[in-house]
């Protein structure tokens, strides 16, 4: 016996075929649960409410982010550099797709790089990439490519004077 015959006689007489697309494959229906459909639709609540319990912890843990540091209260312009930044890279749309110089100017001669460094690090803070942001190989590969050698702003070397040669290939 197939598996086609053995499900057919199995089936419950609700189970509908289509022979002339399927041949002998069973298309099964189910009724779907009135009892939820009609209570969502009264508003009453669904066991389901974990999900904006999770949206509000996220909520709280950004706006902590933006407003703290270090267990204390940051100045209000820099809650504010923050909050545009999220803003800036989470939906860009709100800020007229303005770039990071353009939003640096309106908030008051912020520098790009200083909004792009805060950008940076909430990635690293909520391990979220955002498609704005470059990845840290691309930076420090524009920055060799920059600079015609490697990426000098990593803190782990000494800083160069004006004098020492910013080319080890090139003769001074």
């Amino acid at each position: 016996m197939t598996l086609a015959h053995s499900l057919m006689h199995q089936m419950p007489e609700h189970v509908g075929f289509s022979v002339e697309e399927h041949g002998a494959i069973p298309i099964q229906t189910v009724d779907p649960d009135f009892e939820r459909i009609y209570a969502d639709l009264d508003g009453t609540p669904t066991p389901d409410a974990q999900p904006m319990e999770l949206a509000a912890d996220g909520l709280r843990e950004i706006l902590h982010w933006i407003w703290e540091s270090k267990g204390k209260r940051r100045k209000f312009r820099s809650a504010l550099v923050r909050l545009v930044v999220l803003t800036a890279v989470m939906k860009p749309a709100l800020l007229d797709c303005l770039s990071y110089r353009e939003l640096g100017k309106r908030l008051g001669g912020i520098t790009k790089q200083a909004l792009s460094h805060q950008a940076i690090n909430f990635e690293n803070a909520f391990q979220i990439k955002f498609a704005r942001s470059r990845s840290k190989q691309s930076r420090e590969h524009m920055a060799a490519a920059r600079r015609g050698g490697v990426n000098h702003n990593t803190g782990k070397q000494k800083a160069r004077t004006q004098y020492e040669n910013t080319n080890p290939e090139k003769p001074s």
